[in-house]
């Protein structure tokens, strides 16, 4: 019988051209065997986890996301997709707009949710809140919290995890 399972959590982040497009936070629950325990990702493994059009071919279907570990945290790790994914506009109509309004956002918790991931692996993605924070460098209107399942990291999470803009950038 299985005794225990293990959660974690993923961010996928992807960039286009040095400019973050699209991020998900994603918690996964496995079982941990009886005989063997799963090995725990650690910060620099790749794993992975749901499958997206990566190759341009979709007659080959679509291929398994490669997950980077950027962080790990007792039984949660943060993870950033391998390679871009999508290059979606943060607001199709231009003009200035907070996450809350951004077309990005409804793309990322619709369409690309449910094209990424079976309903087994959305049932283990959680809606959590997303706080708003104004941006250090120009002071924008930040815009009211979110109760999202795929997001953006925010800019002090960015800061946090990557250097410099050259390791921002996806393969």
């Amino acid at each position: 019988g299985i005794s225990s399972s293990t959660t974690y959590i993923y961010t996928l982040e992807v960039y286009v051209n040095g400019d973050l497009h699209t991020s998900a936070f994603v918690t996964v629950t496995t079982p941990s065997p009886t005989r063997s325990p799963t090995p725990v990702p650690q910060v620099g493994d790749y794993i992975t986890f749901g499958h997206y059009e990566q190759d341009g071919n979709e007659a080959n279907g679509k291929e398994p996301i490669e997950w980077l570990v950027l962080d790990k945290q007792e039984n949660r790790i943060l993870v950033i997709s391998r390679y871009g994914l999508e290059n979606t506009p943060y607001n199709e109509n231009g003009g200035n707009v907070t996450w809350e309004r951004s077309t990005l956002r409804s793309f990322l918790n619709q369409e690309f949710l449910y094209k990424a991931f079976t309903p087994e692996e959305r049932s283990k993605i959680p809606t959590v809140k997303v706080t708003a924070h104004r941006n250090p460098d120009y002071s924008t209107r930040p815009g009211n919290a979110t109760q999202d399942q795929i997001f953006l990291l925010s800019i002090e999470e960015v800061n946090k995890y990557f250097s410099s803009r050259g390791a921002m950038r996806c393969q």
